[in-house]
């Protein structure tokens, strides 16, 4: 459970959009979305499986259900990750120097990344709080 907490806050650290991010770091976490995509996709798929077999299993109603909030969590961190890795190569195809076309068409999905990101390391805190108190 701590290292599922660590890679929702993680993955949540790489979600946010650049322009809030300090400059030195954009190289780093453009690096690192691909794999972190894959590894949240990897746990919240595993923990989805695991707390739905606990509701069904042990009967605790809210462990199950608070453990599907985090394993939903981390595929949608993956699947936002993945997103932002496809935009970057949509505009490689289309040979467009800038994002503000493709920024201008989704101002929306941006302020929901971006929120959602925050959300992600909070509930990625929750997590590590739980693990070790628990």
């Amino acid at each position: 459970m701590l290292i599922s907490g660590i890679v929702l806050i993680v993955s949540g650290i790489l979600a946010v959009p650049p322009r809030v991010l300090p400059a030195k770091w954009i190289d780093l976490i453009l690096r690192y979305r691909a794999c972190f995509s894959i590894i949240c996709l990897i746990f919240g798929v595993w923990e989805l499986i695991i707390y739905i077999q606990n509701i069904f299993t042990d009967n605790n109603l809210f462990i199950g259900i608070v453990g599907l909030l985090f394993s939903i969590a981390k595929i949608n961190m993956g699947i936002i990750l993945g997103y932002k890795l496809m935009e970057k190569q949509i505009l490689k195809w289309n040979n467009k120097k800038t994002v503000d076309g493709l920024y201008k068409r989704n101002v929306d999905f941006i302020l929901f990344k971006t929120n959602m990101s925050f959300i992600v390391i909070g509930l990625g805190v929750c997590q590590v709080l739980i693990a070790f108190f628990r």
